[in-house]
């Protein structure tokens, strides 16, 4: 396998191979056909559509970013896949302006808390904003005039094979990639303010991914000091983490798991589980000998796991989402709405007012 480069090939055994064709169909059967969070797009533009703010005196509350990472493809150098992001600036509510990434580093060094969302499977960079978007006129209400930022972190997720295991396994791929690149980006964003990274389904794998990275871990056999990095030092950002319908599974954070130095260079952690979501019920037959998903049983705790427990906060939505794996149901749901603010803000801080 040539360096920097992913291989898909999976030799596994037909009892497997049958178990993940399986959960493959559950998966694809319990996606919503359409609509705002799971709109299944054709090619990737590298213009993103305007988001109407839909609120306020008809202006933006805060800093709105996208980066897209859409024009990187499955075969390219992950040296080379950083020069081929795109930014984007919301100059209003009509108007994307796009910038270079110096411009775009030199405001996430300013001391403004951050939002970084980055969503999952089959959503074109539409879908990911009108995502985004719910969070952003979440925390604009809890927050008041308080002042933050909005990034929007869109990665091609459209479906790319009419197999449905096949596309599936791609996007777990493809997830790992993109923690390369988010952590690449998260290294360089030398802010004093924190950075709360909110991740759905293959969005938090990638969010783990970032992190482990930046812990010192390594992912396809490389770490963040295997590329120029820009930087012969750690990131000092302070990070924050909300994992939505994890679609990792719920041993990975664990001494000796796939990310278990993602814990490391975070300040703290929230899980959102529910046992009745479907399609994560089928989770662990999509790759071979994985455990169930985090986002439907929580964390394992096992000896040797303090800082699960000290980091790592559990809140079930199972009343509130109940049998489907619907972005917006997750996203809108009040025990997880009541949350993000106070880790965005810190306790005590999220009442409307100056």
């Amino acid at each position: 396998m040539r360096k920097g480069r992913l291989d898909y090939r999976m030799g596994i055994g037909y009892y497997v191979q049958m178990m993940a064709r399986m959960a493959a169909a559950v998966l694809l059967a319990e996606w919503p056909a359409g609509g705002a969070c799971w709109a299944e797009g054709s090619s990737p533009s590298t213009q993103p559509p305007v988001q109407q703010t839909g609120g306020g005196e008809g202006g933006l509350k805060g800093e709105v970013w996208l980066v897209s990472t859409r024009e990187a493809t499955w075969e390219t150098a992950l040296e080379e896949a950083v020069q081929t992001i795109h930014y984007w600036r919301l100059q209003s509510p009509e108007k994307w302006e796009a910038v270079e990434g110096d411009v775009f580093f030199s405001r996430m060094a300013s001391a403004t808390p951050t939002v970084i969302y980055i969503h999952g499977n089959r959503a074109d960079s539409a879908a990911a904003i009108e995502q985004a978007w719910v969070i952003y006129q979440g925390v604009c209400d809890a927050g008041g005039d308080r002042r933050f930022r909005l990034v929007i972190w869109s990665w091609p997720a459209e479906r790319i094979s009419a197999r449905a295991l096949t596309d599936l396994r791609f996007k777990a791929a493809r997830s790992d990639v993109e923690a390369y690149l988010l952590a690449w980006h998260l290294k360089r964003a030398d802010s004093s303010a924190p950075i709360l990274l909110v991740g759905y389904s293959f969005g938090a794998r990638v969010i783990t991914g970032a992190l482990h990275l930046l812990g010192g871990g390594r992912i396809m056999g490389r770490s963040l000091n295997d590329a120029d990095s820009g930087s012969d030092s750690g990131s000092k950002g302070r990070f924050r983490a909300v994992l939505v319908a994890s679609a990792i599974g719920n041993d990975w954070l664990l001494p000796g798991g796939r990310h278990d130095r993602a814990l490391f260079p975070l300040e703290k952690m929230l899980v959102t589980v529910n046992c009745a979501d479907p399609a994560l019920r089928w989770y662990r037959g999509l790759e071979r000998c994985d455990s169930p998903a985090l986002g439907r049983t929580g964390p394992v705790l096992v000896n040797g796991s303090d800082s699960l427990r000290d980091k790592v906060e559990s809140i079930s939505v199972v009343d509130s989402v109940g049998k489907q794996h619907d972005c917006r149901a997750y996203l809108l749901a009040p025990e997880l709405q009541a949350r993000l603010p106070v880790y965005l803000f810190g306790p005590g801080k999220t009442a409307k007012g100056p």
